[in-house]
């Protein structure tokens, strides 16, 4: 088991946040690299156990404005100032990431981190007041949009549809069309994500809430009412997290009755049904069997 120390440090051109105040300045070289951090006893103890052991530091720069977030560079701590309550950590031996080189792995460590200024797995690590307990498994990642429509849209492919156009999510209209395996029908299916790929977003890297939650199933049944109505086969497709199963759940009996189906995208980018639509007793399967519920060729 791995027990790497992540330090969660804000851009430097970043004067928003909430430890902008100067017992909690940062001196950087450039954009990537760190120099040193005024931070927490808490924060500096777990810095000076790095030391004595010899191990290197990653430091995990927030995102600002357009800059995504990043491993921006590892260090090593040469030595501690300053006074007890407001420590001065010093770093030498400063390694630049570019965002190729960050492992998938470190970035999903960075994504996870963003409430703490400093983290460690297997270890519970408070910064600036705010605890988080970690063990070394990775966390189900959130899903944008744009994730969500591409799972669904190679989840259809396999199951013979025919995908005709998709969108992104900056763009309007039916995010996602496609004809049946046997080319006579249309597919329409409407998308949402469960957080935000704009960095400039207040949502970004964060989960959208109940109400946000909400108001994705409601415009999502709308749109696929809407193109039911005018004779398309149409669906809905979700990220499977509480809050989105929790509001589909309650309307489930209507989507039945106006046969809209409901995709569901795990956060390893397989994807369920609720097998409302007919097609799939005989059209997913071509020896004629019933696949299993909730299970089509993922």
């Amino acid at each position: 088991m791995s027990d790497a120390l992540y330090v969660i440090l804000h851009h430097r051109d970043d004067k928003t946040h909430k430890y902008r105040r100067p017992q909690y300045r940062n001196h950087w070289r450039d954009d990537e690299r760190v120099q040193s951090i005024s931070t927490t006893p808490h924060v500096a103890n777990e810095c000076k156990k790095e030391r004595a052991a010899g191990k290197i530091v990653y430091v995990y720069r927030c995102p600002w404005k357009n800059i995504p977030s990043i491993i921006s560079c590892a260090v090593r701590v040469t030595k501690i100032s300053g006074s007890q309550i407001h420590p001065i950590v010093h770093f030498a031996d400063v390694k630049a990431f570019s965002p190729r080189r960050t492992t998938a792995k470190q970035r999903l460590l960075a994504r996870s981190s963003q409430s703490s200024n400093c983290y460690r797995q297997s270890a519970r690590v408070v910064g600036h007041g705010a605890a988080m307990k970690h063990e070394d498994k990775e966390a189900p990642r959130m899903l944008t949009e744009s994730e969500v429509i591409a799972s669904v849209c190679r989840f259809l492919k396999k199951n013979r549809f025919r995908v005709t156009r998709f969108l992104s999510e900056t763009e309007r209209g039916i995010d996602i069309q496609a004809l049946t395996p046997d080319g006579k029908q249309h597919v329409s299916i409407e998308a949402k994500g469960e957080t935000s790929s704009k960095a400039g977003s207040g949502r970004f890297g964060k989960a959208f809430d109940s109400g946000q939650a909400w108001d994705h199933v409601s415009k999502a049944f709308y749109c696929a009412a809407r193109d039911c109505s005018i004779g398309l086969i149409s669906g809905i497709a979700l990220p499977k997290n509480e809050r989105h199963v929790k509001f589909v759940q309650k309307i489930l009996p209507a989507l039945k009755q106006l046969r809209i189906e409901v995709f569901w995208v795990l956060p390893n980018k397989r994807v369920e049904t609720e097998q409302i639509w007919r097609m799939w007793d005989t059209g997913a399967n071509k020896r004629g069997r019933r696949t299993k519920a909730n299970r089509l060729r993922p």
